[in-house]
């Protein structure tokens, strides 16, 4: 037990003093759960499971499971994209079968919806939210569109101090104080975001946490609140031939009083079928990941990272996968 004390001591630390939310390194695949403003960029009803199991071999080490779900309302676009995260911005789009024109299509403001619940274990702690969210989207040239979103969300956090057994000389004031009947603390929160694409490129903005929301846990005093979270994305998708691509790509998070995290992916998709990547996280974690299509519909993606950190001495990497549900698609 006094390992499991030891992790959540670790964890409490982080979530004071650094980094708040969940960890994804397939954020490629779900854009969303990063930027409300990418609600709607799919042509589709976007929905993803996914489970992440952070640091294997280390007793209480973060778990997070997820379902997300967005979509535009109203008609769908014309002409939708079937890479991985981009959809297409309709211009006055002229469609074709061979040389035949079919259908010309107007470009106008869209609106979409989106909402998730995720639930992340780390020790004795647990972080439950659930979030919804509305995106505008703009187009601004022929091309290219901007999106503009907005999330309110819900989280309820406890500390289990079930979980956690002491000898009698080793427990504290302070466990004690967790050990209150009021360690469960729920309050509300937002977010936003922007986001710009277009079929070969995406950029984005987007900041959690807006609230600045207390941390209480029991009668302890911790004097923390939840920081505000940014998150930088962008990638190009460079076309190889007909049928395979590649997209390089950076996501950037940032917080208060924690170091910087950078990912750099490169990722590889054949035939809209088949997808494999590369994630480099300077000082963490390498990462390695694919993906294949199991049906028109049905999509699934597994990536491993390698813990190149400090605590690759106890950890075995950690594993993450997502199943992406494409509903009402072409």
């Amino acid at each position: 037990m006094k390992k499991l004390l030891t992790i959540s001591a670790v964890l409490f630390s982080a979530l004071v003093f650094g980094q708040q939310e969940f960890q994804t390194t397939q954020y490629q695949q779900n854009m969303y759960l990063l930027n409300p403003a990418a609600a709607g960029i799919k042509d589709y009803v976007d929905v993803n499971l996914g489970f992440r199991q952070q640091w294997t071999g280390i007793s209480g080490a973060p778990k997070t499971y997820f379902i997300s779900a967005n979509s535009l309302l109203g008609k769908k676009s014309i002409g939708g994209n079937e890479l991985f995260s981009l959809r297409i911005s309709d211009p006055s789009v002229t469609l074709k079968e061979g040389n035949t024109t079919v259908k010309e299509v107007d470009r106008k403001l869209r609106h979409a919806l989106g909402g998730y619940f995720m639930a992340d274990e780390a020790g004795a702690f647990k972080n439950h939210i659930g979030a919804i969210s509305y995106a505008i989207h703009l187009p601004i040239s022929d091309q290219t569109t901007l999106s503009f979103g907005l999330q309110a969300k819900i989280r309820n956090m406890v500390f289990d101090a079930s979980s956690v057994n002491f000898s009698g000389k080793d427990q504290n004031q302070t466990f004690q104080d967790f050990q209150s009947n009021s360690n469960n603390n729920t309050f509300l929160d937002a977010g936003t975001g922007l986001f710009l694409y277009h079929n070969n490129f995406f950029a984005g903005y987007s900041i959690q946490n807006l609230f600045n929301n207390e941390l209480a846990f029991g009668d302890a005093t911790t004097q923390a609140r939840l920081k505000g979270h940014h998150y930088l994305t962008g990638g190009y998708r460079f076309n190889l031939s007909d049928k395979v691509g590649f997209t390089p790509s950076a996501l950037l998070r940032m917080t208060s009083g924690a170091p910087m995290s950078l990912d750099l992916t490169g990722r590889v998709d054949i035939n809209n079928k088949f997808w494999g990547a590369l994630t480099v996280r300077p000082q963490d974690a390498v990462a390695i990941m694919a993906g294949f299509g199991i049906a028109k519909n049905l999509n699934i993606g597994y990536s491993y990272d390698i813990t190149t950190s400090t605590l690759n001495n106890g950890s075995n990497g950690s594993h993450e996968f997502v199943l992406n549900i494409m509903l009402d698609k072409n």
